[in-house]
């Protein structure tokens, strides 16, 4: 039995103890129960985008189960040609009609004043609520349905709490131990892995 997971830094395992972190996140435990095989393809800072993104390229290799976490509606990505997809994202802050963040991604430091610049038009001028929204729901739908229609048994995970999309479970109302950065605990791990099992 092969399992295919993806998701943002919850289902990557952060703040697990390095040197078991692959055994301890939810997707593992899962597999584990199942005697299953599991592909981890998620990553820290991932957006809905990326995960759809991910999901579309590999979904037809015959997966007998996904596990599809959606993350923060306001986080992106943008290609650049000489390094690949990039992320970006923000800790939500609003002022009026504007939204700022005390942070600016490392990411983004790292790259030129025009990256800089981008980030700063993309959540001060362009970026809204609806659109967030938007493409959550145009994430959950396209990865949902693709399970559908190629007769893969799946589950629709998020950790939006706002979140007003039909998902099997919302990480974020499940009043979760987490760790100082707000990541599930090894027994959050645990918790999360169990409520799979009893959806299945």
């Amino acid at each position: 039995m092969k399992i295919y997971a993806d998701g943002c830094s919850w289902t990557e395992g952060a703040e697990l103890p390095e040197d078991k972190k692959t055994q301890l996140r939810y997707a593992s435990l899962v597999a584990d129960s199942l005697d299953a095989q599991v592909v981890n393809m998620s990553g820290g800072g991932a957006s809905n985008y990326r995960i759809m993104r991910q999901w579309m390229k590999y979904h037809n290799q015959k997966w007998d189960m996904a596990i599809i976490q959606l993350s923060i509606p306001s986080r992106t990505e943008f290609y650049l040609p000489d390094k690949g997809y990039q992320r970006i994202q923000m800790r939500p802050m609003k002022f009026g009609n504007r939204i700022k963040s005390p942070l600016l991604p490392k990411r983004v430091e790292e790259h030129s004043e025009k990256m800089r610049q981008y980030w700063d038009l993309h959540y001060r001028y362009i970026y809204t609520e609806q659109m967030g929204k938007n493409i959550e729901r145009t994430a959950f739908y396209a990865c949902k349905n693709t399970c559908i229609a190629l007769g893969i048994p799946h589950v629709m995970l998020t950790i939006n709490p706002d979140s007003d999309l039909p998902f099997d479970l919302n990480l974020a109302r499940m009043n979760l131990p987490v760790f100082t950065g707000h990541h599930p605990t090894e027994k959050g791990h645990r918790i999360i892995a169990d409520k799979i099992l009893e959806l299945l």
